[in-house]
């Protein structure tokens, strides 16, 4: 991070010019997919942020396109893994495709 403070991260599976919800498997709007990848993404329960020293889980909604954290970072160098985790199976995770970072504004 270039400059420590309060970071908004937001997690997708499918870039915002889709308009997928998390979700969404392959073939939800026409791709072509098997049934059976299609319901590995159905049962997607929660995301997973692990940034610098935080490791957050936090549910998904069955209509949401994006799960958002809110951290406070120091300044400095950090490593991100982010993914989404299924209900069933022992919680397969799924990775987020798509990761924004973005530093908020702090009243002084």
């Amino acid at each position: 991070m270039e400059e420590s403070g309060l970071y908004g991260v937001k997690l997708r599976r499918w870039p915002v010019e889709v308009d997928r919800l998390i979700r969404d498997g392959p073939s939800s709007r026409g791709t072509g997919s098997s049934p059976q990848a299609e319901s590995n993404f159905a049962d997607i329960s929660s995301a997973r942020l692990r940034l610098g020293s935080h490791d957050v889980t936090r549910p998904v909604s069955k209509d949401g396109s994006e799960a958002t954290f809110w951290v406070r970072l120091p300044a400095g160098p950090t490593r991100l893994r982010a993914q989404f985790v299924s209900a069933g199976r022992g919680g397969s995770p799924h990775a987020a495709y798509y990761v924004g970072v973005m530093r908020v504004a702090e009243p002084r």
